[in-house]
């Protein structure tokens, strides 16, 4: 099984007319077990252009990716998604009280450098 630890960009979109919203999210993989940290833009007045966290806590079997997000103070919105062959992208649908749509996550490759490699960069 790959190893799902580390830093993904992603976006998850409504199935209508509005915008697709981006996150990013810091996930912790231990045997099965899924944990981390969500933050994404709030879009919500009359908070839009906040930041809303939110944890997440999963399991991945397979290639079957599942996890529960969990907003600070606010709902839950449940994930499942399908885990590529390389371990590098998710996708699937999300849902919460009857309403859903789509969401995709990659792995965030330049988060994965060590912090040396970072710095060599930020130099050149």
């Amino acid at each position: 099984m790959k190893d799902l630890s580390g830093f993904w960009s992603g976006q998850y979109a409504y199935g209508d007319s509005r915008a697709p919203i981006n996150f990013d999210a810091e996930i912790s993989h231990h045997a099965s077990k899924l944990s981390g940290v969500i933050t994404e833009p709030n879009s919500f007045e009359p908070h839009a252009g906040t930041l809303l966290s939110a944890t997440m806590a999963g399991s991945v079997s397979g290639s079957v990716v599942k996890f529960i997000k969990s907003y600070d103070g606010g709902h839950d919105v449940r994930y499942i998604g399908q885990l590529s062959p390389e371990g590098d992208h998710i996708s699937g649908d999300w849902t919460v009280i009857g309403y859903g749509g789509s969401f995709t996550m990659r792995r965030d490759k330049g988060r994965e450098l060590p912090i040396e490699a970072l710095l060599a960069q930020e130099v050149d």
